[in-house]
């Protein structure tokens, strides 16, 4: 019985490990696995700093700062394959998303402080700005092979 169990189980770990595989040959499948990964890293931060009593901007600020670092390479070895130019895609990465972040900075405080919405609402439209202009222009500028 142990075999026959053993056997069942090696088989369900290749077929899955084969899907995965699979799953994982499409650069956008790629990019939302990050995306997802990414999303609880920066929440996790953001947590952890609202926990420690830090402003909703300050920790919002350093959630973002964490998320773009592990983003910026896990897209750039995983889900674009890119390599060369590390320091200027970087630079040019950074400067993107601390842009982008200032203007979730600026949606957040007008939704928040401005407006009076709930706050996780605002600051769940807030990433969604982040996250629809972040993968455009990061597609088409920092990951691009064309990149000189």
């Amino acid at each position: 019985m142990k075999q026959l169990t053993s056997l069942v189980s090696k088989i369900r770990t290749s077929t899955v490990w084969r899907r995965i595989q699979a799953i994982t040959e499409y650069t956008f499948v790629r990019y939302l696995m990050v995306g997802m990964t990414n999303t609880t890293v920066c929440f996790s931060a953001m947590y952890l700093g609202a926990l420690a009593g830090l402003h909703y901007l300050s920790y919002t600020a350093v959630g973002y700062l964490v998320a773009i670092l592990y983003s910026f390479f896990m897209n750039l070895y995983f889900t674009f394959r890119v390599e060369g130019k590390i320091l200027k895609r970087l630079t040019l990465f950074f400067a993107i998303n601390l842009t982008n972040l200032g203007i979730v900075e600026i949606i957040e405080y007008i939704m928040i402080d401005i407006f009076y919405m709930d706050r996780l609402f605002s600051i769940l439209s807030a990433m969604t700005w982040y996250v629809i202009t972040g993968f455009l222009i990061n597609t088409y500028l920092v990951y691009s092979r064309k990149i000189k």
